[in-house]
């Protein structure tokens, strides 16, 4: 959130969701283990497991993705003498086991559907509607598996970032699609391509400038550059990692479940 940026985490256990405040230079106020006070709590109740919160700029809104409750919710935001605020929710889409949000520069809203193999997208022009409209962007577990159980998402102006984590073994991918495709099938898509393949079980994934970020079962985390190329291990010494993001400027933070710790890293590959 502009001007003071804060990072915001989300915890399925307990069901919260909590932020630190992000100082000049990427360092943080405050974390989990090492890292001084605890998180600070924004929404502590009506949730059941979040696991999955993006920022819509535009309209200053925290967007969570709540798999346990099957609904993505939009939660006002505003900051007073330094702390920052959620106001009641409004629930953009139900029914829907979403693990995965992102939102784009335009106010966009994609989400991942992991048990139908979809990547789904709220326009801006409806974000803000009393019910807005999601549409399917993405679907298809055929071969290639553009689509196939998709977990974490990322976005930028042009293109839509999932991690497919696939059935938990090595089949897992991380997948670029534009965010405005053809109406083509994902078999023969033009508009798509596998970045990464034979990944072990991805979760959280995110963009910093041309770098994709992406985190695996075996407790590491890697980058691949937008326009493909071969990974590049970043670190292999975290517990369970999950999601990460991009502070905009130069550090990009990671959520590590495992070991309650947020870690950080240049965003530089």
């Amino acid at each position: 959130v502009s001007p003071a940026k804060y990072l915001i985490v989300a915890t399925p256990t307990p069901a919260k969701v909590a932020y630190v405040r992000v100082r000049r230079g990427g360092g943080i106020q405050s974390a989990w283990r090492g890292g001084g006070s605890e998180l600070t709590s924004l929404i502590g109740a009506g949730l059941v497991r979040p696991t999955g919160v993006a920022v819509e700029q535009i309209s200053r809104r925290l967007i969570v993705a709540d798999p346990g409750a099957k609904r993505i919710s939009a939660y006002p935001l505003w900051t007073h003498e330094g702390m920052l605020f959620a106001g009641a929710p409004v629930a953009l889409a139900q029914d829907v086991e979403a693990e995965g949000v992102a939102t784009d520069g335009s106010g966009n809203i994609f989400f991942t559907d992991a048990a139908n193999n979809r990547v789904l997208r709220i326009r801006a022009s409806q974000a803000l509607r009393a019910a807005p409209v999601s549409q399917v962007v993405y679907e298809g577990d055929a071969s290639p598996a553009y689509v196939r159980a998709p977990a974490g998402l990322a976005a930028d102006s042009f293109y839509a970032y999932w991690a497919n984590h696939g059935n938990g073994s090595e089949d897992g991918s991380i997948v670029r699609g534009l965010e405005r495709p053809a109406p083509v099938t994902p078999r023969d898509d033009p508009n798509v391509a596998a970045l990464v393949e034979s990944v072990s079980a991805p979760t959280g994934i995110c963009v910093a400038v041309d770098n994709v970020y992406y985190a695996r079962a075996d407790a590491s985390i890697y980058g691949v550059k937008k326009a493909g190329g071969a990974p590049v291990a970043i670190s292999d010494k975290l517990v369970n990692p999950r999601g990460c993001a991009w502070d905009g400027a130069g550090t990009v933070y990671v959520a590590d479940q495992g070991a309650d710790a947020i870690y950080s890293f240049a965003g530089n590959m």
